[in-house]
């Protein structure tokens, strides 16, 4: 659930020119976070952090068959929305910042253009979760993230980053919501959140429904983004998938603190 999962608004401009004829990959223009250095953590331990991650994220043969891999993409200016998230907030929640000690699972996409990725980050102790956690499950953080989602679905209309998000004559996109999505319990704490967001064009509206969860086990934070057209991802699929991360973030996870 980092700002790679903030929203694909390039996935949203992709749907609307997909309905002008265009053809597009769905989970291709996905918008991925790519990671720098974290200065709190000691550099070999980072590395090793980073590699256990790797292991850890998602692979396809965790996936139904049908479903098909891709690399992931490019960061397109995840840090200024973090930027505008913590200024909301009032405080930063650390496992949404660009770090070093993380790994990016491919874009996983099916035939319906169903699509799903992940991160997992390392921090360097279980007790910056805990406290993530806190910021992540309070009452204002639907609201700011919301806020931080519109603000970066208009600028992205207005100014986009590349040629293929820009939208076709006549389509329009309206006001994300963000709510708190029923999900069961895993790790240490675990966090869900649903984004509505309405695609209309030459008359026709649609939703588009991402879902946001996010599973701590120790050090160990993995954020998970789905993403489906018109209906919700399937959400035994989704707790399937989240089950899985849970039950791979292991030992190394569950230390208290990082070490050189």
């Amino acid at each position: 659930m980092r700002l790679r999962a903030m929203i694909a608004v390039a996935a949203l401009c992709t749907v609307l020119a997909a309905c002008g004829g265009g053809k597009a990959n769905h989970a291709a223009s996905t918008t991925t976070s790519k990671v720098a250095p974290n200065s709190t953590s000691a550099p070999q331990q980072s590395a090793a952090d980073k590699a256990l991650a790797q292991t850890e994220v998602w692979k396809l043969s965790d996936f139904p068959a049908g479903w098909s891999a891709q690399p992931a993409t490019p960061d397109t200016g995840i840090s200024s929305l973090n930027g505008s998230l913590d200024q909301c907030l009032g405080t930063s929640v650390g496992f949404l910042q660009q770090s070093q000690a993380s790994a990016d699972s491919p874009n996983f996409s099916d035939a319906s253009n169903d699509s799903a990725s992940e991160t997992i980050v390392y921090l360097p102790s279980a007790s910056e979760g805990d406290s993530d956690f806190t910021v992540v499950l309070g009452p204002k953080f639907p609201q700011c993230y919301g806020l931080t989602i519109n603000s970066f679905i208009q600028n992205e209309i207005q100014h986009p980053s590349n040629s293929n998000n820009a939208l076709p004559p006549g389509a329009s996109v309206g006001q994300a919501s963000v709510t708190p999505l029923l999900f069961p319990s895993m790790g240490d704490h675990t966090a869900a959140f649903r984004v509505t967001t309405p695609l209309t064009y030459l008359g026709q509206t649609i939703n588009m429904y991402i879902d946001l969860v996010a599973v701590q086990r120790g050090r160990a934070v993995s954020m998970m983004t789905f993403e489906s057209v018109m209906s919700g991802f399937d959400i035994t699929l989704e707790q399937s998938l989240a089950a899985i991360t849970s039950g791979r973030m292991g030992t190394q996870a569950n230390a208290g603190t990082s070490t050189a």
